[in-house]
């Protein structure tokens, strides 16, 4: 069931627009991050722009910015059923439930991870466009853009993916996953200001 579950979200998503749409954007907004220096996500100064540190930073910011792409993806898996009135049919069936709503939510996830996974490949193919600064990049390694991926992008957006599938399994409500996103980015930015203040360092 598990196995089953995860396979056809996989093939349902790469049957939907938007999957190419936020892949697309995606690799423009980080591509474009590297080729041009009127785009800059993280980094900045005279940190190299394929560093270890100004990648991880970007992938960072991308998996946050990246929270409406697990709305759309995370979110609509877990009320989709729901929304099409297919619910009663599916649980009249001899299904285990525990490997049904993982094999939904994993779906979903690798979903997401594969359309984040443009961020690393449009930042590592921007590195070799024959018009970008030299003096602005160091030596190229794979591992400084899989790692980050890895270790920092993957853990956050499964954290997200699990908070909004569990709202949208509790709420049944897209609306409600978008109020959500918001409300945690405004937080995400009144905590960041806070952090950066001296007299709250304890706090931080």
């Amino acid at each position: 069931m598990f196995v089953s579950m995860l396979r056809f979200e996989w093939r349902y998503y790469l049957r939907q627009p938007s999957f190419y749409v936020v892949s697309l954007l995606l690799f423009l907004i980080s591509f474009l991050s590297v080729v041009s220096n009127n785009v800059q996500i993280g980094g900045g100064g005279e940190v190299l722009k394929n560093s270890p540190f100004s990648i991880a930073q970007t992938l960072l910011i991308m998996s946050f910015i990246s929270m409406f792409a697990v709305v759309n993806f995370v979110g609509s898996t877990a009320v989709r059923n729901q929304q099409h009135g297919m619910e009663e049919l599916i649980y009249s069936k001899p299904l285990t439930p525990l490997a049904y709503q993982l094999g939904r939510f994993f779906g979903s996830y690798l979903v997401v991870m594969a359309v984040f996974s443009m961020v690393p490949l449009a930042m590592w193919l921007g590195s070799f466009m024959p018009w970008v600064d030299a003096s602005r990049f160091g030596e190229n390694r794979l591992s400084y853009y899989l790692l980050p991926l890895l270790l920092l992008a993957a853990p956050s957006l499964l954290l997200i993916s699990a908070l909004f599938y569990a709202m949208a399994s509790r709420f049944r409500s897209m609306m409600g996953l978008y109020l959500t996103a918001v409300a945690l980015l405004i937080i995400y930015n009144l905590t960041g200001e806070l952090a950066s203040q001296p007299q709250f360092r304890t706090l931080a």
